[in-house]
Parts: C-alpha cells; sequence; structure tokens
C-alpha cells in the first residue's frame, strides 16, 4: 500500500505524497528526477493569465529559434564565425526548442 503523507511546505497549505494524480484542469505537474511533482493552481493564479503568459513566452521562444536557425542555416555564417560562436549558438538552438517543449507542455496541461 503507498505511504500517504500530509505536511505543509513553504506557504503550501498541504503537500500531499502518495499515488499518481489524474491530470485535470488547473493542475500542473513536471517530472523531476523519479517524481511526479504535481501542484493545484486553482485558486492561486488566474488561470487564464497564466495560460496567455505561457503563450506569449512560446511566442517569444520561436522568434528565439527562428533567429538562431537562421544565423546557424547562413553558410557565411557558419565559415566564417569562431567555432566557439557557432557550438554557443547551436547551444542555445537546443536550450530555446527545449524551453518551449517544456513551455507547451505546461499550457497543454493548463488545458487539460
Amino acid at each position: 500500500m503507498p505511504d500517504f503523507r500530509a505536511v505543509p511546505l513553504g506557504g503550501l497549505s498541504c503537500l500531499e505524497i502518495g499515488a499518481p494524480t489524474p491530470m485535470r484542469p488547473g493542475l500542473a505537474a513536471h517530472q523531476v528526477g523519479a517524481f511526479e511533482v504535481a501542484v493545484n493552481l486553482e485558486g492561486l493564479r488566474d488561470l487564464d493569465a497564466e495560460r496567455r503568459r505561457l503563450e506569449r513566452e512560446i511566442r517569444r521562444l520561436d522568434s528565439d529559434i527562428l533567429a538562431t536557425r537562421s544565423k546557424l542555416d547562413n553558410p557565411q555564417f557558419v565559415a566564417r564565425a569562431p567555432a566557439h560562436v557557432v557550438s554557443e549558438r547551436r547551444s542555445r538552438l537546443t536550450c530555446f526548442e527545449e524551453a518551449r517543449d517544456t513551455v507547451r507542455r505546461c499550457l497543454a496541461q493548463l488545458s487539460v
């Protein structure tokens, strides 16, 4: 049988540890190592405002991805720029794409 506990933590009214919680609107989840952390956002934030914020963040990341890709797709940039600059741009592109994927998952969770 799972071990269920409820403890106060950092301003939260309650932290429940136990069996996985089914996803539902207003619940945000994030994988942390072998654990999934789910937070009930209802009452903590205006969910519509949070959706709009996440949508803006996705648009910003899309813009960053497009700009970075256009640099890397330019053969003159790749040929003339120092190798460490090209490598740094590739790393940034990966970070932007991973961040966008994370924000998309968060938005999808709010829309469940």
